[in-house]
């Protein structure tokens, strides 16, 4: 049923020659199609998405297009290409700064540089850069601080670490989904066990298996 929604949408999509909705809605039943295994359908979204990415001039199209390719590369770990993607979304938020939010090409560079493993300091710059001139955490940007608290653990900045921990359990209640509270208990009993509280370690590790049991 989803399907055929998107599929009547293409096709309204294409009558009033928006390319921004044509793209999100080749991009969604890509999303579709390969939950489904249907490499016939995704080869052939793939090719509608490069066709309309290739000739549009709309930059909201663009950031669809540019956000495609890069998370494409990234799960398929190709991190270098992935890189360039992104970074061509950060140019483009750049050009047309009302159009496009460069927030979100800056965390997906910041994960390609933490899965590189090679530069850990600029993948913490662009989590950083992601952030912008938010002040407060929220729900929308909660998961920057996990990935800013796993880079401390990971440089052994610990102080850095406890901060961004404490900053996340601010809003613990305000996480209805059972993953992003297991997020939060599974990175602090990573702090704890870097800090060899194994107890303290162990019940946060069984609080967050029990989230999701």
């Amino acid at each position: 049923e989803a399907i055929k929604c998107f599929e009547r949408a293409e096709v309204l999509a294409q009558q009033v020659d928006d390319d921004f909705r044509l793209i999100s809605i080749y991009t969604q039943l890509y999303d579709l199609y390969a939950g489904f295994e249907d490499s016939a359908k995704v080869t052939h979204y793939v090719k509608q998405i490069d066709r309309v990415g290739a000739q549009t001039n709309n930059p909201t199209a663009l950031r669809v297009f540019y956000e495609f390719k890069g998370d494409r590369a990234s799960d398929e770990s190709r991190y270098k290409l992935a890189e360039q993607w992104y970074l061509r979304g950060v140019d483009l938020a750049q050009q047309y700064p009302n159009a496009v939010d460069e927030s979100l090409f800056y965390f997906n560079l910041g994960n390609v540089y933490m899965n590189m493993g090679d530069d850990i300091d600029k993948a913490l710059d662009f989590y950083i850069l992601s952030l912008g001139n938010s002040t407060s955490i929220s729900r929308d940007n909660h998961r920057t601080y996990l990935h800013i608290a796993h880079l401390y653990l990971t440089t052994g900045d610990i102080e850095a670490c406890k901060s961004c921990i404490d900053i996340l359990f601010s809003i613990e209640d305000v996480l209805s989904e059972p993953r992003e509270r297991y997020a939060l208990y599974n990175t602090r009993a990573q702090y704890y066990l870097k800090l060899k509280e194994y107890e303290l370690a162990l019940a946060d590790y069984k609080f967050a298996d029990e989230l999701l049991s």
